[in-house]
C-alpha cells in the first residue's frame, strides 16, 4: 500500500480510465517521499478515487503486487519526469501483463461494478428457457469500447486501448476479457475468437512501415 519503484522484469496491470473533473489524487515533489513509505496509501485511502481504489481491490485479488496508474506513477509537477514517462506510455501499457480498462463513466470516482465499494448492479439481459438445463442468454452489443463512452473520446485512451496485449474491460456494468486471440464476455462459456489488435497492432512482423495500418487508426481516432 504505497507507491514502489518497479523493476523492468516486475508484472504489473496497468490502469486505463478517464479522470473528468474530479479531484485526483496526486505524486508530487512534495508527498514523494511521504508516499514511498509503507502503508502510506492506506493513510491517504479516502482522497484516492473510487476507480483507482477498485483497480488496486482487484490487483490483490488477482494475487498481483503492482498496478500502474498515471496519476500515482509519474511524479505530476515535475515537467521532466512528466516529458519522460509520457514518451514512455506506449512501452509501459505495452508490457502490462493486462490492462484494465474502465469504459464506465465520466470521471475517475464512477469505479469498477461489483468490486471494492462499488455497487454490484446485474447486467440487463434475456433469457429463453429451452428445458429446466438448457438456455439460451440473449446478450446486448458487445461493440467495445462504443463511440457514446467519454472513454472512447480521450487521445489518451485511444493509445492504452490499442497499444495492451490484453485487456479486462469494464464496460455497461458488465465484463470483458479480450486478448489477441479470442474474446470472454462475462457469465458466457463459449469463447469467440476476434482480430483484436490486427487492425491496429504495431507489432508486425515487418520491416515495412505499414501505411495502411497507420491510415486506419488515424481515421479511429479522428473520429
Amino acid at each position: 500500500m504505497r507507491i514502489a519503484e518497479l523493476r523492468a522484469s516486475q508484472v504489473y496491470p496497468a490502469l486505463s480510465y478517464v479522470w473528468g473533473c474530479t479531484a485526483n489524487f496526486q505524486l508530487e515533489p512534495a508527498n514523494r517521499h511521504e508516499l514511498l513509505q509503507p502503508h502510506s496509501l492506506t493513510r491517504n485511502w479516502d482522497f484516492i478515487p473510487q476507480t483507482i481504489r477498485d483497480a488496486m481491490f482487484l490487483t490483490a485479488k488477482l494475487s498481483l503486487r503492482y498496478l500502474w496508474v498515471d496519476s500515482m506513477c509519474i511524479v505530476q509537477d515535475d515537467d521532466e519526469n512528466k516529458t519522460k514517462h509520457i514518451a514512455q506510455m506506449g512501452s509501459i501499457y505495452e508490457h502490462a501483463t493486462f490492462t484494465i480498462v474502465a469504459a464506465d463513466g465520466t470521471d475517475a470516482n464512477h469505479g469498477l461494478r461489483g468490486l471494492g465499494d462499488s455497487p454490484c448492479k446485474a447486467p440487463p439481459r434475456k433469457v429463453l428457457s429451452l428445458s429446466s438445463s438448457a438456455k439460451f442468454i440473449f446478450e446486448d452489443d458487445w461493440t467495445f469500447p462504443k463511440p457514446v463512452k467519454t472513454y472512447n473520446k480521450r487521445g489518451w485512451t485511444f493509445q492504452e486501448y490499442y497499444l495492451s496485449q490484453r485487456l479486462l474491460g469494464f464496460v455497461d456494468n458488465k465484463v470483458l476479457w479480450r486478448c489477441r486471440q479470442c474474446e470472454h464476455p462475462e457469465l458466457m462459456n463459449a469463447e469467440r475468437p476476434v482480430d483484436h489488435l490486427s487492425p491496429g497492432d504495431f507489432r508486425e512482423k515487418s520491416t515495412w512501415p505499414n501505411f495502411s495500418l497507420y491510415m486506419n487508426l488515424v481515421q479511429d481516432y479522428n473520429s
